[in-house]
């Protein structure tokens, strides 16, 4: 597996899809602080500095499906990936090799942009407002969540052998799962009640009135369990400090979880995949 991974390595210092992906990153990290300081200079309110230095992690499963489709799609279409297999080298240590390589270049990505982040707002900014342990479990959430979507989307470039249509389908499907996020967190955000105000000839009469919308029950377990469970949603909530769930360590486990039943199933069916 050392000789695949130095191959895959070399190439990727190579791939324009990677560092355009990681440029991405970079540059949203940098307009997000430079925003804080606007925010700061025009209203005279302390911004802290990780205000928006982890809203990079919403995007990250769109450029994960990008890279994966592209990068690891174009094995197949420059027949590299069966001469991989005709030099010697097993199924299950190009598969695993490849879910390496995905989750180390996520982690690059994550990495520049919490570099930009960092580097950027605390010259301009009033520094880190969250305790170190709040900081720590936002990047243990965000490490899980890169074996979460490495896994996926390598599954899915190689699963799918045409790179065109595997890329698109990876692409809609992390789209698919940050909509579903942004649903679950919603729902669960309707307040019990909302307040209802009309006039009567004399007075104003402000009513409290039940809310339709508030899941009650064993609708709202299945979506507290969804709303940790799904990668899309798990994003959303390590955007900030103030939205982790108590306890937070489930969305942890729930990525490594989905990471090892990918990376497992992938290996499955890759071992008896017939590669054209």
């Amino acid at each position: 597996m050392n000789k695949l991974l130095a191959a895959h390595f070399a190439r990727l210092r190579k791939s324009r899809v990677f560092w355009l992906c990681a440029i991405f990153m970079a540059g949203y990290s940098l307009f997000g602080q430079l925003m804080n300081y606007y925010d700061l200079v025009t209203y005279g309110e302390a911004v802290s500095l990780e205000n928006s230095l982890y809203g990079y992690i919403v995007f990250y499963g769109i450029l994960q499906a990008v890279f994966c489709g592209l990068f690891i799609g174009t094995e197949y279409s420059d027949g590299t990936l069966r001469n991989k297999l005709v030099a010697g080298h097993s199924r299950i240590a190009i598969y695993l090799s490849f879910w390496i390589l995905s989750a180390a270049a996520g982690l690059f990505l994550c990495l520049i942009s919490l570099a930009v982040g960092v580097l950027t707002g605390l010259p301009l900014l009033s520094g880190f407002q969250s305790s170190p342990w709040d900081i720590l479990t936002l990047l243990l959430g965000h490490l899980g969540l890169i074996a979460a979507y490495s896994s996926i989307f390598t599954f899915m470039a190689l699963i799918w052998q045409n790179k065109a249509s595997g890329a698109v389908v990876s692409l809609l499907l992390a789209f698919l799962l940050l909509f579903a996020g942004g649903y679950i967190n919603a729902r669960l955000s309707e307040p019990p009640v909302y307040s209802n105000v009309y006039m009567t000839e004399a007075h104003m009469i402000a009513e409290e009135v039940p809310n339709p919308d508030y899941l009650t029950g064993t609708t709202r377990e299945v979506y507290e369990f969804l709303r940790d469970f799904v990668p899309g949603s798990q994003a959303i909530q390590l955007t900030t400090s103030s939205a982790l769930p108590r306890p937070f360590w489930p969305l942890v486990l729930y990525s490594l979880l989905i990471g090892g039943f990918f990376a497992g199933w992938g290996v499955f069916i890759f071992y008896r995949k017939d590669i054209r």
